[in-house]
């Protein structure tokens, strides 16, 4: 963990680990802890200042988990208005002034640009999150985000479309998407099909090439998560149509190999996964939820090496930034609560 870069993984890690163990109020300061880092040496150059973007990034993700999609999508607007204009916003009750954040034009744009693209994803995740179906459509669309591609601001588009009804609009979208990879592909079929369903006129065979589709899928470890849930998803519409065992036995051995707590949350979370798979599978998923900390009151042990692994990073990333060391995370009650006011370095 010798780069600016590394260390800021490590701080973004950690905020949302500790945001997984349900102490929300740690995660934050975290986050204000790391933006202090950066903004401490402020301007900013282009290498850095999209790193000093991350922290912000996160204070909207763990709005999400805390369920305030308005919330996470107010604060990527703020501060990507904020950034494209060198002005001040308000997050989290703390005003950041952007005036004199960046050395030029570049560094800015370096800080503007992953906003964006944290507005794109994040932000409208946060709508949909929320049920503003229509509105995250309408956000791609302002903010230049539906692309060609099958990624996420086509996605929500397509989405939009067919929670609206309107899936004459959205079987065009997916039809005139680029589905570049096998996985766009089987997402693309998996959309059409959705559609199909809702307008009557589903057909087993096209579901069942699609369940051909997903088996026939091979993505790296760090994706596993979106392949499960692509496959339960694509599960919960055969469901009604056809054969799944095929399906489910992919799933099972996916949730088994990949050792991924996420991935065995979301499983165990699925009424039919649960119901087509022996108990002892689901037990082993369980304990593997349980070993993550998932869902459940952290030990003041793993609590206690949390902290320890981000003042490290902390300490690695204010020496990189020619920074005096500070780190005040153990300062943190063991409750997680938050100070009542952020110090200004």
């Amino acid at each position: 963990m010798r780069t600016t870069t590394d260390a800021s993984a490590a701080l973004n890690l950690a905020a949302l680990i500790a945001s997984d163990i349900g102490v929300s109020d740690l995660a934050r300061r975290m986050c204000w802890q790391q933006f202090d880092a950066f903004a401490s040496t402020a301007p900013l150059n282009e290498e850095t200042t999209h790193l000093a973007m991350e922290p912000v990034i996160n204070l909207a993700r763990l709005a999400i988990r805390d369920g305030n999609g308005d919330e996470a999508y107010r604060i990527l607007h703020q501060a990507l208005k904020a950034v494209s204009e060198s002005t001040a916003c308000i997050i989290d009750s703390v005003a950041i002034d952007f005036a004199t954040f960046f050395t030029n034009t570049q560094s800015r744009m370096a800080a503007r640009q992953r906003l964006w693209i944290a507005l794109l994803s994040d932000g409208t995740r946060a709508l949909t999150r929320a049920g503003r179906w229509t509105e995250a459509l309408h956000a791609v669309e302002q903010h230049n985000g539906v692309g060609r591609r099958l990624l996420d601001g086509r996605q929500t588009a397509i989405i939009g479309h067919y929670t609206a009804g309107n899936t004459a609009a959205a079987r065009a979208m997916i039809a005139s998407a680029q589905a570049l990879t096998p996985w766009e592909r089987a997402l693309a079929s998996f959309l059409d099909a959705c559609c199909a369903d809702a307008e009557g006129t589903a057909n087993p065979a096209a579901i069942d090439s699609l369940t051909d589709q997903y088996q026939s899928i091979e993505l790296p470890d760090n994706q596993s998560l979106f392949n499960i849930r692509l496959g339960l998803s694509i599960l919960e519409l055969a469901t009604d149509h056809g054969d799944t065992k095929a399906l489910t036995d992919r799933l099972r051995q996916q949730g088994l190999d990949t050792d991924d707590a996420y991935a065995a949350r979301d499983l165990t979370a699925s009424a039919h996964f649960r119901a087509s798979v022996p108990q002892a599978v689901l037990t082993q998923l369980e304990e593997l939820v349980a070993r993550a900390g998932l869902n459940s009151t952290p030990r003041e042990q793993a609590l206690r090496s949390l902290k320890v692994a981000f003042d490290a990073a902390l300490v690695q990333l204010l020496r990189n930034q020619s920074l005096p060391s500070k780190t005040d995370c153990h300062a943190v009650e063991s409750d997680g609560r938050r100070k009542p006011a952020r110090e200004n370095n």
